[in-house]
């Protein structure tokens, strides 16, 4: 090694660990038992993950749902109002607002 020279650093990844668990050709069987377990708790806590985003991906969907309902309530509210504005001439019409009941099926609390 040369002086003032440091040495190159080995970079590894979480896949270059072996466990305790590791099964080897050979080994005693409590070690394989033991990599058995991990294996089904490792499946255990995907499938829990998976169900987990399913349940995710359903209230996305729901909310999704709700929204286009708050924006064709929202879109009729404002049809109303243009049917006013030809209805009347634009001097004399009043400003159309949205009556207190059209309002609370429009909009809901979270």
């Amino acid at each position: 090694m040369f002086p003032g020279k440091k040495p190159k650093a080995i970079r590894r990844a979480a896949s270059d660990l072996r466990s305790s668990a590791t099964a080897r050709p050979g080994q005693l069987p409590h070690k394989t038992h033991m990599r058995l377990v991990c294996l089904e708790m490792e499946r255990h806590r995907k499938i829990q993950e998976a169900q987990n985003l399913l349940a995710r991906a359903e209230r996305c969907r729901e909310r999704c749902a709700e929204i286009d309902i708050e924006v064709r309530q929202l879109m009729a509210i404002l049809d109303k109002g243009r049917m006013v504005e030809i209805a009347e001439p634009k001097a004399t019409r009043p400003i159309p607002t949205a009556t207190g009941a059209e309002l609370a099926a429009a909009f809901h609390s979270y």
